[in-house]
């Protein structure tokens, strides 16, 4: 037993503090390296980032898996009002609140798309991730449905395609694969976003 003055000294607490900073290292390190883009991510890059051995990372987390998890709560938990809007955009005409609602998410988009795309590449290979993804789009669609409530009552056909405009996965399409300019992805979704709800509308 480690004394001084003849009273017993405590180490548990720094260990312990020590054990929680190198994990919350672990995660920073997962975090910074998927925003910077590396989607081939393993244990051993995690490691080399977060300036700690390999061992340390399955210390902590048992797998990849395991550490997607947390660093996913964690993601969420930074961004939760990323998307959200004030409750004014709500009173404003269609096609303003349509504008400051694609606009954005545009904006939303462009600083979780990484972590996103990362979940999609690795769909297949982790439960977790699948249903996280699967649950990160029905919060994306409620979201366009609380924003822009005419989106209920379109018909089956039409809500898909209104709901796949406004997807993340039409707006990776057009920025990464396409090449297309943030103004020009603004403006055509707006555009076929209101022509549709202006369709629906003139047939009732």
């Amino acid at each position: 037993m480690n004394k001084k003055l003849g009273k017993p000294i405590k180490t548990s607490d720094g260990r312990v503090q020590r054990s929680s900073t190198t994990r919350q290292k672990i995660i920073v390190a997962a975090l910074e390296l998927i925003a910077a883009g590396s989607l081939n991510i393993s244990a051993q890059k995690v490691a080399e980032h977060a300036g700690v051995g390999l061992r340390s990372v399955f210390r902590h987390f048992s797998d990849m898996e395991s550490l997607f998890v947390e660093f996913n709560r964690q993601l969420e938990q930074r961004h939760r009002g990323l998307f959200a809007l004030d409750d004014l955009t709500r009173s404003l005409a269609l096609e303003a609140r349509v504008s400051a609602f694609i606009e954005g998410r545009i904006k939303g988009f462009d600083v979780i798309k990484n972590f996103v795309r990362l979940t999609a590449t690795l769909f297949y290979d982790h439960a977790v991730l699948r249903k996280q993804y699967v649950d990160l789009v029905a919060v994306f669609e409620a979201n366009a449905e609380y924003y822009i409530p005419e989106i209920k009552s379109l018909d089956e056909v039409n809500k898909a395609i209104v709901l796949s405009l406004l997807s993340f996965q039409h707006w990776d399409l057009q920025a990464r694969l396409r090449g297309v300019g943030r103004q020009q992805i603004l403006e055509q979704t707006q555009a076929a976003v209101l022509q549709i709800l202006r369709n629906q509308e003139a047939t009732k």
